[in-house]
């Protein structure tokens, strides 16, 4: 079920937890797509999928690599409806808010 739209503190599932998060990066990409989403406006579909698209261009990884622990992150789930659709539902504040969570939990978590 789609919970997360109105729960905050939702556990992140776990066998995406091994995949998406525990890599070593995985901070720093969160941190990356946090960054992005801070400053895109409009916060609409095209500017945010845009926006993630050119960040995944700028890394130099495939958007999967951006979008799997980002959906993570949002909604403790490893599916669901599409990224970029579930970041403008949850909208500006409640993106950042969970990402910063997500890293956080990482560093306590995995770190």
């Amino acid at each position: 079920a789609a919970t997360y739209f109105f729960k905050t503190d939702f556990d992140y599932e776990e066998k995406g937890v091994r995949k998406f998060f525990s890599p070593s990066d995985a901070v720093e990409i969160l941190a990356h797509g946090r960054e992005v989403l801070a400053k895109t406006e409009p916060f609409d579909l095209p500017t945010v999928e845009t926006a993630y698209r050119n960040l995944s261009h700028t890394l130099g990884v495939a958007g999967s690599k951006l979008i799997h622990p980002t959906r993570l992150a949002l909604t403790g789930k490893t599916f669901g409806p599409g990224l970029f659709d579930i970041i403008v539902t949850l909208g500006h504040t409640k993106c950042l808010e969970r990402l910063d969570r997500a890293i956080n939990w990482i560093k306590n978590n995995l770190g």
